[in-house]
This record gives C-alpha cells, sequence and structure tokens, in this order.
C-alpha cells in the first residue's frame, strides 16, 4: 500500500474542516517581530479557542508529529519542545530565544 500525499492530505482535511479556529490564522502564527508579552496574550487567546474544539487531539497529534509552528492542539511550538518534541530545524532559534526570554521573565518576577 502506498502513501502517497495523495492518501494522506484527505484524512488530514477532514479533521481541519471541523476546527473551530478555521479563518483565525493571525491568531494562531506570530507575526514578525512579535513582542513577549503579545506572544503570550495571544497565544492564550488561541489555547482558549482550541480548548473548545472537537478536533483539538488530532490537531496536536498533527503538529507533534509534522512539527508544525505556531499554536497548534492547544500547544505553541515552544510547549511541544518542552514536552520533548522536535522542533523543524528552521524554528529552534526562535522558539529557544523565545524560552530564554520567559526564563528570564520568570526569574524577574521572584
Amino acid at each position: 500500500m502506498s502513501t502517497t500525499n495523495s492518501n494522506i492530505y484527505p484524512v488530514i482535511l477532514e479533521w481541519m474542516d471541523e476546527a473551530i479556529c478555521k479563518n483565525k490564522t493571525p491568531l494562531f502564527f506570530p507575526p514578525l517581530s512579535e513582542r513577549p508579552q503579545a506572544r503570550k496574550r495571544r497565544e492564550t487567546e488561541a489555547k482558549l479557542i482550541c480548548a473548545q474544539c472537537p478536533v483539538m487531539i488530532q490537531c496536536r497529534d498533527h503538529a507533534r508529529n509534522a512539527r508544525e509552528y505556531g499554536v497548534w492542539g492547544g500547544e505553541s511550538e515552544m510547549d511541544r519542545e518542552l514536552l520533548g518534541y522536535p522542533l523543524s530545524t528552521m524554528y529552534v532559534s526562535r522558539s529557544r530565544k523565545a524560552r530564554q526570554v520567559k526564563l528570564n521573565s520568570d526569574h524577574l518576577q521572584k
């Protein structure tokens, strides 16, 4: 049995059609040069939408396996990385920088 893209993508699109985040793309993917406070607010809002979504588990699993960027299934790429899921190499430096900003922010609040 062949596993070509034509066999994979129709399955993905089926669950994506049920996602309540449809047409809300900017909320789930950061703009260039997003400030840490704005990122936290945007991701929090996106995760609230994810929490109500009937396909959250399928979305989360897809993001973990496909090394997606942005908020998918209630997790940001940084959340997935902290859980041990590798990031696509093009996002590694950005995620590490964001994590360092978060660690510094947490340290300053103590």
